[in-house]
């Protein structure tokens, strides 16, 4: 991106050696994991129990997993703006980072939250990947009930992204 701004009379010039126009798919719905996988499963938490969207299913890393992660495959490369996360199991803060990859082999650390709630918003601002990890800490003893990927129109704008958290929340959730 590039802005140029003047209140009076002002001359820029801007020179490039290596400009290229790339041009994007056009997607008319939001970004959603086609794929999960996680760093280790307890028995009967697997983390394709996520997209199926039960009320009764989470996901839970095994027992002595020292470096548990989520992570999203959305398919394609695609713009995002954050992470939308769900815990069961305490309602004790916890660490949490999102990481982005474009190819799944190197990761970009995006956003950390050391005390995010269990209905936490993490916003990343502008991202672009293909894969989203989210890492817990070491120990981690609850589950992931839900977890969603934020579209970008929401993410830049705090209004927009209340107004679709409360439409999205239980009735009574919100004041």
């Amino acid at each position: 991106y590039l802005a140029v701004s003047s209140a009076g009379r002002a001359r820029v010039t801007f020179q490039s050696e290596d400009l290229r126009i790339e041009p994007r798919p056009l997607h008319r719905e939001a970004p959603r994991p086609r794929a999960l996988r996680a760093s280790s499963a307890a028995s009967g938490h697997a983390a394709e129990a996520l997209l199926t969207r039960e009320p009764s299913s989470d996901w839970r890393p095994a027992p002595g997993d020292s470096a548990p992660w989520l992570e999203l495959d959305l398919g394609e490369l695609r713009e995002w703006g954050g992470l939308l996360v769900e815990r069961s199991g305490g309602a004790t803060p916890v660490a949490l980072r999102v990481l982005a990859s474009a190819d799944g082999v190197g990761w970009e650390p995006l956003v950390s939250d050391p005390t995010a709630p269990a209905h936490a918003f993490l916003r990343t601002g502008e991202a672009e990947s293909r894969f989203v990890r989210l890492a817990l800490p070491a120990g981690f003893r609850g589950g992931i009930s839900r977890i969603a990927v934020v579209p970008i129109e929401l993410a830049v704008s705090p209004v927009r992204f209340a107004a679709a958290a409360a439409r999205a929340a239980p009735r009574g959730r919100l004041p």
